[in-house]
């Protein structure tokens, strides 16, 4: 699994304000899981993650830049941190 993003807050967590790293498998599968804690959550995307980076760019690129660039591309981690485009399968806890 590949670090995608670090220290994150996520809204699926509404218990509290942990952080969160979060990494993607080749098979699609992208896993949240807890800092100093035992919950993981699992997302997928709703499509192909290239379809989304070249359907939803300037609205995924201005959610999370203050500028967009021509050379600006979409990443996973940017493609997450938008929300819109993922699709939370499970929770579990440890």
């Amino acid at each position: 699994m590949e670090l995608i993003l670090e220290e994150i807050e996520l809204f699926d967590n509404k218990i509290d304000d942990n952080l969160f790293n979060v990494f993607a498998d080749t098979n699609g599968l992208i896993v949240a899981k807890e800092i100093g804690g035992n919950r993981t959550f699992n997302y997928k995307l709703k499509k192909e993650q290239n379809d989304i980076a070249r359907e939803h760019r300037e609205e995924i690129l201005e959610y999370r830049l203050v500028r967009v660039t021509e050379e600006d591309e979409v990443s996973l981690g940017d493609i997450f941190m938008h929300g819109e485009h993922v699709e939370l399968i499970t929770q579990e806890t440890y």
